[in-house]
């Protein structure tokens, strides 16, 4: 028997001049063991408010398409989103606006989709958890004051991008246990951020962008063999680092702007020209630093500086 619900909760807090205590708002949505359904929780203006959605089966909260998220939040203050879903299923939250918020997804089943979006926000927290394979996680963050982003995947084959622009101490991390994954981390105009990739298993892409910031940091950790890293920084005074364990691996490493510094380490064995580990640095400004360490037969390494 298919079953179609649709839960919406507004809590919308008013305050009086009368009675200057902010509400403390709740909102809590279940739905188990069911399938079609969809949860939407809106909150605005709030101090202290809470929004959880629990779903389990063939499930969604919000809607991609028509960019409705799941819980959306909007000029609060201490907030905090959780969405947990079992099955296959589609999560979004939105916060715009807030004040120390805290936004979080967690995934298990399989073909997953989860996007969090926060935006003129401060003190802020987005975290994705994905259990199983062939799943996709975002995280966008626009004019942010302090910040961080994680998205953490278990399986095979699943993609994860972290998008942070025009903001200041953000930090992103994506964590990807198995192989075939795709990770990407874009921080745009950034003062003060740092980026970490780690990826386990093989067949592998990694790829952290820092483009116009200043005091960044980039570090990117592959695990196992047929892997590519790349790194691209533009701006003062930033560092990046890659590191690899197994062969036939490719990293490259790009800086423009004065007092950089790029490190790469490879340990591994090719048997021959095709099954060498390459690394790369590419290097434009002064008060640059390069460093290559290569641990492994038939392996391949250039430097170049301007």
């Amino acid at each position: 028997m298919k079953l179609n619900y649709t839960a919406i909760v507004l809590g919308i807090a008013l305050a009086y001049a009368t009675l200057p205590v902010y509400a403390v708002n709740t909102a809590t949505i279940e739905q188990l063991e069911s399938f079609s359904n969809n949860a939407y929780v809106e909150q605005s203006n709030n101090t202290n408010a809470t929004a959880t959605i629990t779903q389990t089966g063939d499930t969604r909260a919000g809607n991609a398409s028509t960019h409705v998220p799941g819980i959306l939040q909007k000029g609060n203050t201490n907030v905090l989103a959780s969405i947990s879903q079992q099955g296959d299923a589609t999560a979004s939250v939105k916060q715009e606006n807030v004040i120390n918020g805290s936004a979080s997804i967690d995934q298990n089943g399989r073909s997953l989709f989860s996007t969090i979006v926060q935006e003129n926000s401060s003190d802020v927290k987005a975290g994705v958890s994905q259990g199983g394979a062939h799943h996709t996680g975002e995280v966008t963050q626009k004019h942010i004051t302090t910040g961080s982003a994680y998205i953490t995947q278990s399986g095979d084959a699943n993609s994860g991008t972290i998008d942070q622009r025009n903001s200041a101490r953000v930090h992103a991390d994506i964590n990807q246990e198995f192989g075939f994954g795709k990770s990407s981390v874009t921080q745009l105009n950034i003062d003060g951020g740092t980026a970490n990739v780690s990826q386990g298993g093989a067949q592998n892409s990694g790829t952290i962008k820092q483009i116009n910031g200043l005091n960044l940091t980039a570090n990117l950790t592959q695990l196992g063999s047929a892997n590519n890293a790349i790194i691209q920084q533009t701006g003062n005074f930033n560092t990046a680092s890659t590191n690899q364990k197994g062969s036939w691996n490719d990293a490259d490493i790009m800086q423009s702007g004065h007092h950089n510094k790029a490190t790469i380490e490879q340990v591994g064995t090719g048997t021959d020209l095709s099954t060498r580990n390459t690394a790369a640095i590419d290097q434009a400004g002064n008060g640059l630093v390069a460093s290559i360490t290569q641990n492994g037969n038939s392996q391949h390494a250039g430097v170049k500086q301007r």
